[in-house]
């Protein structure tokens, strides 16, 4: 479940979609923190931890997901996914945050979607790929809860992790869809 949320396009501008990511007056790449109501300037540096900061909530998931697979249990999985997460945003908030370029009481005004700057970067190929690749690994997953004769809380959870990654299998679905017919 994890987003590219940072990606070139054909004139090799970096490309930045998500939630709480706005372009400023000067057409710059904001990032809103909903908590303390700034705004973070985010450069073309700074893309790569974006991505990652941006999608540590997934990445937690994904891990007690995989642990889950693994195990069978999910009493290890889930401490490992909470201590992961607070790892994160530990980092997040104490140290990858104040390095950037602070808009103190940011007013969010024009939106970057995550589909709209897939739409921008448009890469067809890679957005096939991802989508075979995200519905495979919700199907997939769901299988392996069966195979395993998984508890029902785990098949539970199974579910609801194919249910995001059909969301975010679509999302590249719906870029592809809309890059072609712009062609």
């Amino acid at each position: 479940m994890v987003k590219n949320a940072g990606q070139s396009n054909q004139n090799g501008k970096k490309v930045v979609g998500g939630w709480n990511v706005y372009l400023n007056k000067n057409n710059q790449t904001v990032m809103y923190d909903p908590m303390s109501k700034n705004g973070y300037l985010i450069l073309s540096e700074n893309i790569n931890n974006f991505t990652l900061y941006h999608n540590r909530i997934a990445l937690a998931i994904a891990l007690g997901m995989v642990l889950v697979s693994f195990m069978n249990d999910w009493k290890i999985p889930l401490l490992a996914s909470v201590i992961f997460f607070a790892v994160l945003e530990f980092r997040y908030r104490r140290s990858w945050l104040p390095s950037l370029v602070c808009i103190p009481n940011f007013k969010p005004e024009h939106k970057v979607g995550f589909i709209d700057s897939l739409v921008e970067t448009g890469n067809t190929t890679r957005y096939i790929l991802l989508f075979v690749l995200y519905l495979a690994f919700g199907i997939l997953l769901v299988i392996n809860g069966y195979q395993m004769n998984s508890s029902l809380l785990i098949l539970i959870i199974d579910y609801c992790v194919l249910a995001g990654c059909t969301c975010l299998s679509l999302c590249y679905l719906i870029a592809f869809i809309r890059v072609r017919s712009q062609k």
